[in-house]
């Protein structure tokens, strides 16, 4: 079997308010994007290097100005971890509990991600 390796693009924000573009190199394709970086996740991340890029807006009608932005670029999955929800690494504004939430409400949700074929969603429960 041959896998088939891609980039994953993701907007990413941390607990400041600051926000980025995370860039996963090395992505398999047969993982779906909201599966191996679900929305509203919170991650750690190993390894990161941080890329400052300026971009020349060329639209119709504007100056050429140099617009300066962030890219986060993370170069294997394997250094992209998503933190439980209770997690002592997840800032305080980031975690969300709800009163529902017990052993058998997680095996639950576990179980439906598995039915689904999507098999990293499952273990995180």
């Amino acid at each position: 079997m041959t896998q088939t390796w891609s980039r994953l693009l993701a907007a990413v924000q941390d607990e400041s308010g600051n926000t980025c573009l995370l860039v996963l190199s090395q992505h398999m394709r047969d993982v779906p994007a909201d599966e191996f970086i679900p929305k509203g996740a919170t991650l750690a991340i190993k390894e990161p290097y941080l890329q400052v890029d300026r971009a020349h807006n060329t639209s119709k009608g504007a100056a050429k100005a140099k617009d300066t932005f962030f890219v986060l670029r993370v170069d294997h999955p394997t250094d992209v971890v998503v933190l439980p929800p209770r997690d002592k690494l997840v800032p305080v504004q980031f975690q969300i509990t709800s009163p529902g939430d017990t052993a058998a409400s997680w095996k639950e949700k576990g179980n439906a991600a598995f039915a689904r074929g999507r098999f990293l969603e499952a273990q995180r429960w």
